[in-house]
């Protein structure tokens, strides 16, 4: 009726070994399950087919893996398909609301959320077309419209190297384009 104290790992039994029955009523009492209970299959059987050990081994690690894509899977198709979970309904309301936004951006409705974006990109087409009316007529803009255009630092330069790739471009299909004289080399 005492308590027993077991002050570092014994071995009693060794893997193999038969343990007797006095040891197992110890172990018993003591709450010590003395073997390890098992099923060691080395085939299996089933509608035909037979199954060996190396096809029944399975690896936990690559069974975790595996339920880890089915997971992943599972969450990316009900985003797809718009299947609301309680997993995935902070994702679905974020998908949502980046959605709206875009359609409200390319349709240039002006919310409190696309303001800034529509004015940025306002403003970029401001910029470039006064650089090509400049091209055209560097008179056509006011003065300190212009310097706050070249402040900016959208160069004629910059704006020039496309043209230029342009002409050239199109002179060589001039070039090309000769008539039949040049057939004839």
């Amino acid at each position: 009726r005492g308590s027993i104290y077991i002050k570092r790992d014994t071995v009693v039994a060794k893997k193999g070994e038969e343990v007797s029955r006095m040891l197992a009523l110890v172990l018993s009492r003591l709450n010590i399950s003395p073997m390890e209970i098992g099923l060691n299959l080395y085939a299996a059987y089933d509608k035909g087919v037979i199954l060996e050990e190396s096809d029944l081994d399975i690896s936990l690690k690559s069974t975790l893996i595996q339920l880890k894509n089915a997971i992943w899977n599972a969450l990316s198709l009900s985003l797809e398909v718009g299947y609301p979970t309680e997993e995935n309904i902070q994702l679905l309301i974020q998908k949502a609301v980046m959605n709206a936004k875009g359609l409200s951006l390319s349709a240039g409705l002006v919310t409190k959320d696309t303001i800034s974006e529509i004015l940025v990109k306002a403003k970029a087409n401001a910029l470039a077309l006064s650089n090509m009316i400049l091209k055209v007529n560097p008179d056509a803009l006011p003065p300190d419209f212009k310097q706050s255009v070249e402040k900016i630092g959208i160069s004629e330069t910059k704006m020039a190297e496309p043209e230029k790739k342009e002409k050239e471009k199109e002179e060589e299909d001039k070039s090309k384009d000769i008539g039949l004289g040049g057939l004839f080399d």
